[in-house]
């Protein structure tokens, strides 16, 4: 998958509404210029200064997206106009003419990927939500449905009750 980034000069999302973009934070791990629309979860994943974002025109509701999920009932998603569109070209055209500046903003999101988003320190925030108090019972869910067994123990919590594997500290569940 990263040679298939690496044959890319830039990485593009129109996406209408995102939890969170797994292939943003892909192309910044490869050091990938990205434009990004400013909504959802894109300027969490791609901070000002480290790529490229265009404004959407509005946000309304898609009765498709009911019809995909219906967890999505009630929810507006982005809607890319007219001015939307325009913005994206100019971006698009911006990367093509100016290429040196857009791989200085990928290199500051790729050290924030490689710093900020990796699966370790997720799975180690995970591990300790789990454990914190009120937790418990979701700890217990989890460890019912046979989903987790082990959760990563953050450095200087070793010595409860874990055991100590090639991955680092873990935590039986």
């Amino acid at each position: 998958l990263a040679s298939i980034y690496k044959a890319c000069k830039v990485y593009v999302t129109a996406s209408r509404g995102e939890g969170w973009n797994l292939p943003l934070c892909e192309a910044g791990a490869v050091g990938l210029p990205a434009i990004a629309p400013r909504h959802t979860s894109h300027p969490e994943v791609l901070p000002d200064g480290c790529g490229y974002f265009f404004e959407p025109d509005t946000s309304r509701l898609f009765e498709e997206a009911e019809r995909t999920c219906p967890w999505f009932a009630g929810i507006p998603f982005t809607d890319f106009g007219p001015k939307a569109r325009r913005e994206l070209a100019h971006l698009m055209r911006k990367v093509r003419k100016n290429y040196p500046e857009a791989q200085e903003r990928s290199k500051k999101h790729r050290a924030f990927v490689s710093s900020k988003l990796t699966w370790s320190l997720t799975a180690r925030r995970i591990a300790e939500r789990l454990r914190a108090p009120g937790h418990v019972e979701l700890a217990e869910l989890l460890r019912a449905l046979g989903g987790v067994h082990e959760l990563v123990v953050p450095p200087g919590q070793a010595g409860r009750g874990g055991s100590h594997g090639p991955e680092g500290n873990t935590q039986g569940l």
